[in-house]
């Protein structure tokens, strides 16, 4: 019997010592539920703060987006001037080449023309021979003719010293007629030189072969060159294309600078929120802490009523003769 009142003593001794400590901890969360009700205030503000920064956040990050797509068109703008400019630099080169081109038929008429005269050379240069046998004849009748004009002009002057009646007035017709006829003489021979030139140009084969290679070569290059100026309508509607969406990169790259003119304020007012959290130190994380803390109240409360109970069972079974229990 003593050895059970022992054992009972020592159980209740147990369980006022467990009481002890539960109550106290049991005092700490009721204080704890105090301190979560004035962080709710601070709550609230770190979940706006917290709404706020992911808003600024989302929006920096729409900025960084920004500068890239930038960066994107802003190459492709450079490589579409480049296109251009080269496009440009044909344009200019097939107008150049258009206007030498407009002289393609009169080089085909030369051409025909060359062609005619190989043909026709033989007779040509049968002429040429009896052309310059003509002025060869033509020029020694003209020293023939001097001669006896000089001859006529001496017995003249003669007879105007010899002859009374006779003055150089009388005979000044005379001298003039015939040195008339030495000078159309002399201009008939120097047409007949030019003729004989030109003729003789006309009738050098070997030269003409030359022109006629050359013109044939210009032609086939002029040829060549005008189905390539053909493309310039193409080159023209390229340039157009390309200068509307020269146009339509210029005006997105506008509206990028526009909307990235607010980044720094952005970031400003970023890096105030994030200044508020700090100042804040994080209400959530300690409101959980204290959530979890009173969700062990229940628990201890349980157990504060079932070690009551079990105090008052132990009271009921020791002897009233006994100190320590008659104390408790």
């Amino acid at each position: 019997m003593l050895q059970q009142q022992q054992q009972v003593q020592q159980s209740l001794n147990h369980s006022q010592s467990e009481l002890s400590r539960l109550e106290a901890k049991l005092e700490q969360l009721i204080a704890d539920e105090k301190e979560l009700a004035n962080l709710a205030a601070d709550v609230a503000r770190q979940t706006e703060l917290e709404a706020g920064r992911k808003t600024l956040q989302q929006q920096i990050q729409a900025f960084a987006n920004g500068r890239f797509q930038k960066h994107n068109l802003s190459q492709q703008a450079e490589v579409i001037a480049q296109e251009i400019e080269q496009i440009d630099g044909q344009l200019k080169r097939l107008n150049h080449l258009q206007s030498t081109l407009e002289n393609i038929p009169q080089w085909e008429q030369q051409l025909s023309r060359l062609q005619q005269q190989l043909s026709r050379i033989d007779a040509a240069q049968q002429f040429e021979q009896e052309l310059r046998s003509l002025i060869e004849k033509g020029q020694q009748q003209q020293g023939e003719y001097r001669q006896q004009v000089a001859m006529a002009l001496k017995t003249l002057e003669a007879w105007v010293s010899d002859i009374a009646g006779i003055s150089s007035e009388a005979i000044a017709p005379v001298k003039a007629a015939l040195f008339q006829g030495g000078m159309l003489s002399k201009a008939t021979l120097t047409g007949l030189n030019n003729i004989l030139a030109d003729l003789t140009a006309q009738t050098n084969q070997a030269q003409i072969k030359q022109q006629q290679r050359e013109l044939h070569t210009q032609l086939q290059l002029a040829y060549a060159q005008k189905a390539e100026v053909m493309g310039i309508g193409s080159h023209t509607a390229k340039q157009a294309q390309l200068t509307t969406q020269q146009a339509q990169i210029q005006q997105s790259i506008a509206q990028l600078d526009q909307q990235l003119t607010t980044e720094s304020e952005t970031v400003a007012a970023l890096d105030q929120i994030e200044k508020q959290l700090q100042q804040l130190e994080n209400p959530q994380a300690k409101q959980q802490l204290l959530i979890k803390k009173a969700q062990t109240a229940t628990i201890c409360s349980k157990t504060i009523q079932r070690s009551t109970s079990n105090s008052s069972c132990c009271c009921a079974i020791a002897p009233r003769n006994h100190q320590p229990t008659a104390r408790l």
